[in-house]
C-alpha cells in the first residue's frame, strides 16, 4: 500500500483532528460546548428570573386595598428579566410590565434606584446592588452572591391603583446540593412596606425598618424565624413576629407568624434557598392587623394594617 494511501486513510479515521500533513486540505473542528449559564451574580449576560413575590395592590385614588395581599413561591406571577445586548431590566405580570435602562437610575446605598414614566403609569424598581455589573453592595450588612432582590412599584396615575411588589430571584440551590443533615443560622437584612387604612383614618403607606433572625434545621426539615418590625420614620414599633415553617419541597420553604402585637391577626412566610450548600435565602412575609374599634383610643387609629416585605440572609 502507498504512503499517500496511507495518509488518506489515516486522515479519515482522524476526522475531527486538525489536517494530516503532506498537502493540507480541509477540516472539521470539533464545535465548542456552548458556555455554562453564569451561577452568581453580577449579571453579565441576558438571563430570565422565576421570582418569589408578594405584592400589595391598592386601587383608587383612596388607596382602600382591593382584596387579598397575594404571596407566592416560585414561580409567582413576576419575572424579572436582564437583557445583555440592551442594558436593560424587565419586570413583568400579568397585569403590568416594565423596562428600565440605565438613563432612568440613580443610585441610593447598596441599591439602584430606576424610575421610568409612561404615559398614565410611573414605575420604580429598586434592585440590590449585586445585579449589575459594576453595582455596589457597599453599605449592606453582607455581601450576596446567589440571590438578588428588588421592590417594583407601579402606579396608575388615571386610576390611582398602585401595586408594590417584593421579589426575590437568583440562582437557587439545586436538588444534590441541598443539605440533609445539620442546622444553620443566618446572618439577615429586612426590606418591608405597610399600609394603614379605615373609617376616619387617612389611608397611609410608609416604610418599614427590621431586623429577623432565620435558622434552618435541614435533618427535621424545620425552619425557625423572628421578625422585629418598627415604622422607618420615627422607630415605632410595630411587633414582634414569631415565624415556624418547614421545608416543603427541594429548595423551598414556608410557614405561619404568631405574634402578641396588638391587633395582630395573621401572618405567612414563604421563600427559598440559594446558592451551593443552601449558602444563602430569601423569604417574603405578609402581616395582617385589624383593628376591631379603631375609635376606642384619644384618636382614630387604623382599621386594618398590611405589611408585606422581604427578608434575605447569609449563612454564619
Amino acid at each position: 500500500m502507498s504512503n499517500a494511501l496511507n495518509r488518506a486513510i489515516a486522515c479519515a479515521m482522524f476526522l475531527f483532528l486538525p489536517a494530516c500533513g503532506g498537502g493540507g486540505g480541509s477540516h472539521i473542528e470539533p464545535t465548542p460546548p456552548p458556555p455554562a449559564a453564569p451561577s452568581s451574580f453580577p449579571l453579565n449576560s441576558s438571563q430570565t428570573f422565576q421570582t418569589l413575590a408578594v405584592t400589595r395592590a391598592l386601587r383608587g385614588s383612596g388607596n382602600t386595598i382591593s382584596g387579598e395581599v397575594v404571596l407566592s413561591n416560585r414561580p409567582s406571577n413576576i419575572t424579572a428579566s436582564y437583557d445583555a445586548a440592551a442594558g436593560t431590566y424587565t419586570v413583568t405580570e400579568n397585569v403590568a410590565t416594565a423596562t428600565f435602562s440605565s438613563a432612568n437610575r440613580t443610585t441610593s446605598g447598596f441599591l439602584d434606584v430606576y424610575t421610568k414614566q409612561g404615559t398614565g403609569v410611573t414605575d420604580e424598581l429598586k434592585l440590590f446592588g449585586n445585579a449589575r455589573s459594576g453595582g455596589s453592595q457597599v453599605g449592606a450588612p453582607f455581601q450576596l452572591t446567589y440571590l438578588s432582590f428588588g421592590i417594583w412599584t407601579h402606579t396608575d396615575t388615571a386610576t390611582g391603583d398602585v401595586r408594590k411588589s417584593h421579589i426575590l430571584f437568583g440562582y437557587p440551590t439545586a436538588s444534590g446540593s441541598m443539605p440533609v443533615t445539620g442546622s444553620a443560622t443566618y446572618q439577615t437584612m429586612v426590606n418591608a412596606s405597610m399600609f394603614e387604612g379605615g373609617p376616619s383614618f387617612p389611608n397611609t403607606q410608609s416604610e418599614v425598618d427590621g431586623t429577623a433572625t432565620f435558622t434552618a434545621n435541614f435533618g427535621t426539615g424545620a425552619i425557625g424565624t423572628e421578625l422585629s418590625l418598627a415604622r422607618q420614620a420615627g422607630g415605632q414599633s410595630l411587633g414582634v413576629f414569631t415565624g415556624t415553617g418547614t421545608i416543603q419541597s427541594g429548595n423551598q420553604f414556608g410557614g405561619t407568624f404568631t405574634s402578641t402585637a396588638a391587633t395582630f391577626s395573621n401572618g405567612t412566610f414563604m421563600g427559598g434557598f440559594f446558592g451551593p450548600s443552601a449558602a444563602e435565602m430569601g423569604y417574603n412575609f405578609s402581616i395582617t392587623k385589624f383593628n376591631p374599634d379603631p375609635f376606642a383610643g384619644a384618636a382614630v387609629a387604623p382599621q386594618q394594617t398590611y405589611i408585606t416585605g422581604a427578608v434575605v440572609g447569609k449563612k454564619q
